[in-house]
């Protein structure tokens, strides 16, 4: 997909730091559930929604809503924002665009921000069989009930701990793709299905990437041991996980540290 094509969104002046939101999200729906903030100073931070999300027409086949595609989405919005070299985020589903960015073009990434990383490897399985359910309901129902039925508390992927804290993440749970249409939203679900990392040996090459890891425990489609074998396998990587919502909400205060270290001079 041409830069053009993706809405993007910037705030700030200084180092590019793109972010990429999660599955069934987008810029406007992160917004809503106030989960964002201002860049640290020296920090530009760009946003843009991905392909089918928000403000970014739908892609064609499943085979487009891999995490390879949507990672060259996002070094196509660096090309768009004349990021010759940027810090790469994301959550969920944005923070493997982030990664496979990093793997497909580790000379541009200054740094990773990878915050719930997904089940991975030999754990994806079990994810894929739930993605291949949810593109069959998506194929009967829609964006809009989909996004009705994702948030409610006993479907959501929440932990249980952070939903009484967080009412506004939960209420805005997939509102990101509430317009998609049957097929359309079955596809990005089947794409999704497909989506894995490739193998181990191969995040060799961006292991000299300073990485900050964030996760939280109690949440089977985000678990902790993506987080720990991320953490093993980036050589430079920080892991930060939160067991409680203060922990939680501690995040934006690391995030906005590490990137306030990364732009420092060396």
């Amino acid at each position: 997909m041409s830069a053009s094509e993706l809405h993007v969104t910037s705030t700030g002046a200084g180092v590019p730091y793109i972010w990429a939101h999660g599955l069934m999200s987008s810029t406007a729906s992160e917004d809503a559930a106030g989960l964002t903030r201002e860049p640290p100073p020296g920090v530009r931070l760009i946003r843009y929604d991905a392909r089918g999300h928000g403000h970014t027409p739908p892609a064609a086949s499943p085979q487009d809503y891999l995490w390879e595609a949507l990672a060259r989405d996002m070094l196509a919005v660096a090309d768009g924002e004349r990021a010759a070299r940027f810090i790469a985020g994301g959550s969920s589903m944005g923070s493997m665009t982030a990664l496979t960015a990093a793997l497909l073009a580790p000379d541009r990434i200054r740094a990773l921000i990878l915050m719930l990383p997904p089940a991975l490897w030999e754990a994806r399985a079990a994810s894929s069989k739930r993605y291949r359910a949810a593109a069959l309901y998506a194929s009967a129902v829609g964006g809009a009930r989909m996004a009705e039925h994702v948030a409610q508390p006993e479907y959501s992927t929440l932990p249980p701990w952070l939903i009484g804290h967080e009412p506004r993440m939960l209420e805005h749970s997939g509102t990101g793709t509430r317009h998609l249409g049957k097929t359309e939203l079955a596809d990005m679900m089947r794409g999704t299905a497909l989506s894995n990392l490739p193998p181990r040996a191969e995040l060799q090459r961006v292991a000299h990437i300073p990485a900050l890891i964030l996760a939280w425990s109690d949440d089977s489609t985000h678990p902790e041991a993506s987080a720990h074998a991320l953490h093993t396998l980036l050589g430079r990587s920080e892991l930060v996980i939160a067991r409680n919502h203060a922990e939680f909400r501690a995040f934006d205060d690391r995030i906005s540290a590490f990137l306030t270290r990364q732009i420092q001079p060396t």
